[in-house]
């Protein structure tokens, strides 16, 4: 029987993406949490990445993909790299956070019985994948990770995965000083905050914001003027939407009222309401953190934010993705009821963190890999 607290595992991320969102956050913090009890960590992923670049900070092993990642099923012989490292480095857990990766992955570990297979998925899918030749493909996978519960109806219709290999983990965020004060210090203005990442090429999604704020800045039934602090992890100089977005300030004589930020710790990120504006996530874990500092957020509208809106007693306000008239209705409302989406915040804070917090979460990825692995390890060892 394998413990995975003292039998040391190879185990093999699989992510070559050039993105930043919540996903590869995961990923960074699963690999992390392995290799700090001991494990052997690799990371499959594209040179000069967002993980890269932080698997460097944190020791990590990576591997590069080469060629393009738009797969299909005539040019798996193309992978022949990554299916010749699962067999060198006798990789005992495989977890894919991509879903093109995913289904050569469970082609190459068809006749490796002993290798574990897990997958994470955090977007809605849309497309279905019930014909013949995917099911002995899903078939081949032992658990699908899924960051709220929401997303059980979604994955299980369009993937017919049953339910019992379907695992809502929460986003395992890490421990935040409630006490600490999260907001600026001048008072002569309400401040709004959002994060761009770094794969980030169009402005379309956060021109949003800037149009929001240019509307709110001309509405006089509010006692003060706003600003927009955007944050990124990465040096604004060197960002490809730093020029554009400067442009459209320009357009919109926001100057004073829009200001850059670097920042590596986005625990540390301030703000009086917090606006996540992309929609290829059901909610960023950004979204989660500012809700569990008591920071209001406004997020756009889909299945996964209707619901939690309501669970967790309206501390998050829902809007039209895409829709800067709406964002700025949003907005005023939680200026106007501020002590109101607040005091939700706050009441919402214990169930969310049960849900999301990283307590929970490590022994929880720990116990299922060692469950998993032991399975087959009964069933055909």
């Amino acid at each position: 029987m394998v413990n995975i607290f003292r039998k040391q595992q190879n185990i093999l991320y699989v992510s070559p993406t050039y993105s930043s969102g919540s996903k590869e956050r995961m990923l960074l913090r699963d690999s992390i949490l392995l290799k700090e009890i001991g494990h052997n960590i690799f990371i499959y992923c594209l040179k000069d990445s967002f993980l890269h670049r932080e698997c460097k900070k944190a020791g990590i092993d990576c591997i590069f993909h080469t060629g393009t990642t738009k797969l299909r099923v005539w040019n798996w012989y193309k992978l022949s790299k990554l299916r010749g490292i699962i067999k060198r480095y006798d990789i005992n857990i495989v977890h894919c956070y991509q879903l093109n990766f995913l289904w050569p992955l469970a082609s190459f570990l068809r006749k490796r019985n002993l290798t574990a297979l897990f997958f994470t998925i955090n977007f809605e899918v849309s497309k279905f994948y019930k014909q013949f030749w995917y099911r002995r493909l899903i078939g081949r996978i032992d658990l699908i990770f899924i960051p709220f519960r929401e997303m059980i109806d979604s994955i299980n219709t369009h993937m017919d995965v049953p339910v019992r290999k379907i695992y809502s983990s929460g986003l395992g965020v890490d421990k935040i000083n409630f006490e600490k004060k999260y907001t600026f210090d001048e008072e002569n203005l309400i401040h709004l905050s959002c994060w761009v990442n770094d794969h980030e090429v169009e402005l379309n999604d956060l021109s949003v914001c800037l149009e929001a704020l240019w509307a709110l800045n001309l509405d006089n039934e509010l006692p003060k003027r706003f600003k927009l602090h955007i944050f990124s992890n990465r040096k604004w100089e060197r960002n490809i939407l730093y020029n554009p977005i400067k442009d459209r300030i320009a357009e919109y004589k926001l100057e004073n009222y829009v200001e850059f930020h670097e920042h590596d710790n986005i625990y540390e990120v301030r703000s009086d309401i917090w606006i996540s504006y992309t929609s290829k996530s059901p909610i960023e874990d950004y979204a989660l953190l500012a809700i569990l500092k008591g920071i209001p957020t406004a997020v756009p509208r889909n299945a996964t934010t209707e619901e939690l809106h309501r669970i967790y007693h309206g501390s998050l306000a829902t809007y039209r993705q895409g829709d800067a008239r709406e964002l700025r209705t949003r907005v005023k409302d939680i200026v106007q009821n501020n002590t109101k989406y607040k005091e939700s915040c706050l009441k919402s804070r214990d169930e969310l963190w049960n849900e999301h917090g990283i307590d929970g979460y490590k022994y929880n990825l720990f116990k299922l890999y060692e469950k998993h692995l032991n399975k087959r390890l009964r069933f055909y060892n």
